[in-house]
């Protein structure tokens, strides 16, 4: 049964496909491939629409409804495993059987959209091997929790050493730690 619901449509540069987007919409949008791209359906992918970029995920060939001019490319694919065949019928199933719009069952299957966003960039901090003139009990706690080498967040770094945030920030602006960037 999976082999029948499962398509092997495999979009590339100048084709058009349909992306289906977690809003209330009665169906999926056109998008045109860009050169360099290659999709298949159930990727995920941003795509403009309006004055904003969206997720989607790509859910079949294009209709052909719209003139070629008209069609917008696909912004990027997004690095995800993508939605297998049978959540994408069963998606279509429970918008046809509940007289809902695909695109807002696609939001309830998608449940969290902010996943599918870049991590944020985080400030991690790090000791630099220098030590102030005067060595605070405060900053000692600092520098100790620091020892293991391991990067840490102002606020665990503040937390594990029992200081105020201020101490954390006085010893970056004094040039003893060293802020790196990571993700979350």
């Amino acid at each position: 049964m999976a082999e029948s619901v499962a398509s092997l449509l495999r979009g590339g540069p100048g084709e058009t496909v349909s992306v289906l987007l977690p809003i209330p919409l009665a169906r999926a949008y056109d998008y045109r491939v860009p050169a360099g791209m290659s999709v298949e359906e159930g990727q995920y992918v941003r795509v403009p629409l309006g004055a904003r970029v969206v997720s989607g995920v790509v859910w079949g060939s294009g209709s052909g409804d719209v003139a070629a001019n008209k069609i917008r490319p696909i912004g990027a694919l997004l690095k995800l495993p993508p939605m297998k065949a049978e959540l994408r019928g069963l998606i279509d199933w429970v918008a046809h059987y509940y007289l809902a719009s695909p695109g807002a069952v696609l939001r309830m299957a998608m449940s969290v959209p902010t996943a599918l966003e870049p991590p944020k960039p985080l400030k991690l901090y790090i000791d630099t091997g220098s030590r102030p003139q005067r060595v605070t009990p405060q900053r000692a706690r600092v520098f100790a929790v620091l020892a293991d080498g391991l990067p840490r967040l102002a606020a665990d770094l503040s937390r594990m050493a029992s200081v105020g945030p201020d101490v954390v920030r006085g010893l970056v602006h004094a040039g003893h730690l060293n802020i790196v960037a990571g993700t979350s």
